[in-house]
């Protein structure tokens, strides 16, 4: 999943101010050359050195060796020219600056707004956050075989998937999302969703305990569709609660019988078993 931590949120900006002390660029390379000098003062040390050793070992069939001052100024040549250029290199690195005013090194320079950054990274944090911890609970309290390589995509399914949300359980809000496009990904959503449920997660700011479900034949769907009910089944109940009245276009009886048993009889407007010498288009009449 792609947060994009660093990009800008907002084009809102401000001039920066300009007698702010930053680093100075210029410190930096020269401190480069610094370096490269004193590699190489060490590489010409070495072959001198050996150059020195070299000419003060005599050779095999004498035992005495002249080295004039001539041979050895031409041995040491090399050696005195690296120490000066080392020395020029660390007199021009202390005599620049290590920082410098804004306003000389980058004039009319903006700055992004704050605030706005600030809130943007706050709630890219969290959503991140979140979903790690969600990656987390997939990978240890869900039976999916492929969590560990799959688990960023069936997050990205399960919270592009639509779903219902509301308050139909007395002191619980009920979060129930639509089947996933395979078995094994609603099973370890369905999984997901019990384990959620189990922590009893209160939500912000209210008394509701959350609980998660997944809209089909899952045991967790079960047992929450048990407490939920459909809308059509939860409005029955209620006119069959009230009672009867002259208000009322019809009557429902207190146990429903099966859909396709149902027939609405105009004359006397109330719900009626069909008799077994019904037509089968009239015991298939709907309302």
């Amino acid at each position: 999943m792609h947060f994009d931590l660093d990009s800008p949120d907002a084009y809102a900006s401000t001039d920066e101010d300009p007698d702010r002390l930053v680093p100075n660029p210029a410190k930096a390379k020269s401190y480069q050359k610094v370096v490269a000098a004193r590699k190489h003062h060490a590489d010409v040390a070495a072959e001198t050195n050996a150059a020195l050793m070299a000419a003060r070992t005599p050779p095999a069939d004498t035992d005495e060796v002249i080295v004039a001052s001539a041979m050895h100024n031409a041995v040491m040549a090399p050696l005195w020219e690296a120490e000066s250029a080392l020395d020029q290199a660390e007199a021009a690195h202390a005599g620049i600056p290590a920082r410098v005013r804004l306003g000389d090194l980058a004039p009319s320079r903006q700055v992004l707004d704050t605030e706005v950054k600030l809130i943007t990274h706050a709630i890219r944090m969290a959503a991140y956050n979140a979903a790690m911890t969600i990656a987390w609970e997939i990978r240890t309290n869900t039976g999916y075989k492929r969590a560990a390589d799959e688990t960023p995509a069936l997050m990205r399914q399960a919270f592009n998937q639509p779903g219902d949300i509301g308050p139909t359980v007395p002191g619980f809000l009920t979060i129930r999302l639509d089947p996933l496009p395979t078995k094994r990904a609603t099973k370890a959503i369905d999984e997901l969703c019990a384990h959620l449920t189990s922590t009893e997660t209160r939500y912000p700011g209210t008394g509701l305990t959350l609980k998660f479900a997944i809209k089909n034949n899952t045991p967790t769907s079960r047992a929450l569709n048990r407490q939920v009910g459909s809308p059509q089944t939860a409005r029955l109940r209620r006119l069959v609660s009230t009672g009867s009245s002259t208000d009322s276009f019809f009557t429902v009886p207190t146990r429903l019988p099966p859909r396709h048993s149902l027939r609405m009889t105009p004359v006397s407007r109330s719900w009626s078993q069909p008799s077994a010498h019904s037509s089968p288009s009239a015991a298939s009449t709907r309302p």
